[in-house]
C-alpha cells in the first residue's frame, strides 16, 4: 500500500482527491497503517482528513492508530466534545498506550 500512502501525501489536491473511499480501502490495506498514522499528524488537513477516512475503511486492522486518533482529537480540545463518550470506554481498554491517550484526549478535551 505504499502508493495509497504517496497518493495521500501528494501536494496536487486532485491528485489527493484520488485516495479510494472507505469501501474500497477495507483489511487488505492493513500494511498501510502505520504511514496513515504518520499522515495524522501532516500539516495539510486534507491529507489528514484523507487518513481518518481510509482509517475507518481499514476497519479493525486499523487499531494501532487509535492513540494516535485519540491524540488528534485532543489536539482538537472542547470542540471535540462529541469524542468523549468513545474516549471515555477507551479508559477500560486492556492496552496501556491506548488508555493514557484517551486519558490525555479527554483532559484536553475538557480542559483540565
Amino acid at each position: 500500500m505504499p502508493a495509497l500512502i504517496r497518493t495521500l501525501k501528494d501536494r496536487d489536491r486532485f491528485v489527493a482527491l484520488r485516495v479510494p473511499g472507505p469501501c474500497l480501502i477495507g483489511p487488505r490495506a492493513k500494511s498501510a497503517v502505520p504511514g496513515l498514522i504518520e499522515s495524522l499528524t501532516d500539516s495539510d488537513r486534507s491529507v489528514r482528513s484523507h487518513a481518518v477516512i481510509a482509517l475507518r475503511g481499514i476497519g479493525p486492522d486499523a487499531g494501532s492508530a487509535v492513540p494516535a486518533l485519540a491524540t488528534a482529537l485532543g489536539r482538537i480540545g472542547p470542540k471535540a466534545k462529541a469524542a468523549l463518550p468513545a474516549l471515555k470506554e477507551l479508559l477500560n481498554d486492556s492496552n496501556e498506550g491506548i488508555v493514557k491517550a484517551a486519558a490525555v484526549a479527554i483532559c484536553a478535551i475538557e480542559k483540565r
